[in-house]
């Protein structure tokens, strides 16, 4: 039984975590379930980052603006940033 289906065996055989300073494109992992991170670098999200994985087309990121109301945000370049980074950085290999 792996660690997943048992979480005793992470307390009784610990790992040192493996942390990692992402300040550019970071891939983690292979295969299916590989992840792609990326810094975000805006003007409100600084510290955020972006993570996609490719074989599942799946894209995770925080929200890096404020939102003001229902039709307006704080910073709107904020959102068309990750849109943009994301067309430019998480296509598909047959894309680029």
């Amino acid at each position: 039984m792996g660690a997943g289906r048992d979480p005793g065996l992470r307390v009784r055989a610990p790992r040192k975590p493996d942390f990692r300073i992402v300040s550019a494109k970071t891939v983690i992992g292979e295969g299916p379930n590989r992840l792609e991170i990326y810094p975000l670098r805006g003007e409100t999200s600084e510290r955020q980052l972006m993570v996609y994985f490719p074989g599942h087309q799946l894209l995770y990121g925080s929200d890096p603006f404020q939102k003001l109301d229902e039709l307006a945000v704080a910073n709107p370049g904020s959102c068309r940033g990750g849109q943009k980074r994301y067309r430019k950085q998480a296509r598909t290999p047959h894309e680029r």
